[in-house]
């Protein structure tokens, strides 16, 4: 399966960086995971584990929440291998890796177009 990476951690240090349409980014990105609700996504963190599961739910912190879960290392990290529900926050992403077939990028490249026009 191809995925489609989005790289949340740089987009939460490059919004942490400026003020100016902050929300409007947090909204698109929130928006776009909505309607991922019921997919199977990876979910990337900082900290190297990488959790794959079906999307659940998320807020508009991007804050997330993954069911049926399994852990893609298990060597790695025994320890997570009975947890079959988790939450994840935000702050703590740094991927999230969608299966190509689930993302529509050509709207999510719109509206980031928009959004930088409008900024300027």
């Amino acid at each position: 399966v191809r995925y489609v990476h989005i790289p949340i951690g740089r987009f939460n240090q490059t919004i942490q960086n400026t003020t100016t349409h902050l929300s409007s980014y947090i909204m698109l990105f929130y928006s776009f995971f909505k309607s991922l609700i019921g997919k199977e996504i990876t979910v990337e963190l900082k900290n190297d584990v990488e959790i794959k599961g079906t999307l659940h739910s998320v807020d508009q912190y991007l804050n997330i929440k993954l069911t049926d879960i399994e852990v893609v290392d298990e060597g790695k990290h025994p320890h997570l291998m009975c947890v079959r529900n988790c939450f994840i926050r935000g702050s703590v992403v740094r991927y999230v890796h969608i299966p190509k077939e689930h993302a529509d990028i050509e709207i999510l490249q719109d509206s980031s177009r928009i959004e930088a026009r409008q900024s300027n």
